[in-house]
């Protein structure tokens, strides 16, 4: 489900972003590396890939630690954190 189409970027004077706009290089880079596909022949978790495939979570937990996540959230769903 994560594509990897052509990326382009802008930059001004007055703009509010974060500093990841390069993830989608490094994920246009991995597919081309052909590690998208090396995860998906190698890990077999899921039934049915509609519309994700296992390279799309793994990747998206590397990807959180890339962009400096240093764990993860559980929600209920009402915008509180249950305890653990």
């Amino acid at each position: 489900m994560l594509g990897s189409g052509k990326v382009s970027y802008e930059i001004g004077g007055r703009i509010d972003a974060t500093g990841f706009g390069g993830i989608a290089a490094v994920h246009r880079l991995v597919t081309r590396l052909g590690l998208v596909d090396q995860i998906n022949a190698g890990l077999h978790l899921l039934k049915v890939h509609m519309p994700y495939h296992e390279s799309d979570h793994v990747l998206n937990l590397a990807y959180n630690v890339v962009c400096g996540g240093t764990g993860w959230r559980i929600s209920n769903g009402f915008g509180t954190t249950p305890p653990i």
